[in-house]
């Protein structure tokens, strides 16, 4: 009996967590990137509603990040719907974008003839 209480307190119960990830303008965010903190390979995507669904253990911390966006952690208890709205990240505003390249063009002669040189 001691073993038995011993291990449920330690173990943490698996609880599937839904929710909606929109911006503050109450629009769905797609393909914002939803992780467990500390848990390398586990998380899912929100799709075309801004809608996802993950498995994860009671107690556990979600990390919600989208490029433009600031990150959110949101610990889960045991409630089963999270929602969350990301505010634009301030640091993804730019002023101004420079474009340079480099490359080598070969210069190609043709004369009426159809005679490439």
């Amino acid at each position: 009996m001691f073993v038995t209480g011993f291990c449920c307190h330690f173990c943490a119960e698996k609880i599937e967590v839904t929710g909606v990830v929109t911006d503050t303008n109450k629009e769905p965010l797609v393909g914002v990137n939803v992780t467990v903190k500390d848990q390398a390979g586990l998380g899912a995507i929100t799709d075309i509603n801004g809608r996802y669904k993950i498995s994860i253990e009671e107690f556990s911390r979600l990390v919600f990040s989208y490029i433009g966006f600031d990150k959110q952690e949101v610990l889960v208890k045991r409630q089963q719907v999270v929602n969350v709205i990301m505010k634009e990240s301030e640091a993804s505003e730019l002023d101004e974008v420079v474009i340079t390249g480099t490359g080598a063009q070969k210069e190609v002669n043709c004369d009426w003839s159809g005679d490439y040189r």
